[in-house]
């Protein structure tokens, strides 16, 4: 914060006009939609929004392998159990 104070401060001390064309000038709006998740995801990664699943954007069950054994173990009741 202190550096972008010091260039505005030397920015005005040298040239006001380009200082105010600068700060004045309209920005353009920034978005981005090429980067989307899928819903499913979305939501398991809200769920383990304090892991880091969430800053890896995968299922923990993708990453750990306990939890992966765990799923696998889970899918394998479930089949039996059918």
């Amino acid at each position: 914060m202190r550096d972008r104070g010091f260039i505005y401060w030397r920015l005005l001390s040298t040239n006001p006009k380009l200082a105010r064309s600068i700060v004045l000038k309209e920005r353009p709006l920034i978005s981005d939609q090429s980067y989307t998740l899928e819903t499913e995801l979305l939501e398991k990664l809200i769920q383990n929004i304090g892991t880091l699943s969430s800053v890896y954007c995968k299922q923990p069950e993708d990453f750990v392998k306990k939890l992966k054994d765990n799923a696998n173990a889970k899918e394998v009741i479930e089949e039996d159990a059918e």
